[in-house]
């Protein structure tokens, strides 16, 4: 009852106030991802302990299909340039503006892979 709660309230909630500003933002609906992660793996799981061969390849197809759309949405936010944010541009294009020659930038791991390739474009 609490996951089925914790899945639909968080949805309802989000449709409920976007029905008179018609406005969606992702991050809205992020609430709603660890129960809807934690249903995916119970059912995935009582398939496969179902030992039928039938259901096992149901199981495995459905994991299969999760992971490739993880890796595919996960490649598109670090390597796609269409799915930076704005506001990383303008902080690239401030540094390059105000970065005298003799400056460094420092690039760390946490960054978007955007963001540094936008950086050492330079």
């Amino acid at each position: 009852m609490f996951l089925g709660l914790y899945i639909v309230a968080p949805l309802a909630l989000l449709l409920w106030t976007t029905y008179w500003t018609p406005k969606f933002n992702p991050r809205y609906a992020m609430v709603a991802s660890p129960p809807l992660f934690i249903v995916l793996a119970a059912g995935i799981v009582a398939l496969w302990q179902a030992r039928a061969t039938v259901l096992r390849l149901i199981a495995l197809g459905v994991a299969v299909f999760v992971m490739a759309v993880t890796l595919y949405a996960d490649h598109n936010l670090f390597f796609d340039i269409r799915f930076f944010q704005a506001r990383f541009r303008g902080v690239v294009h401030w540094v390059q503006t105000y970065q005298e020659e003799d400056e460094v930038v420092i690039l760390t791991s946490a960054m978007p892979t955007g963001v540094r390739l936008l950086l050492q474009r330079r």
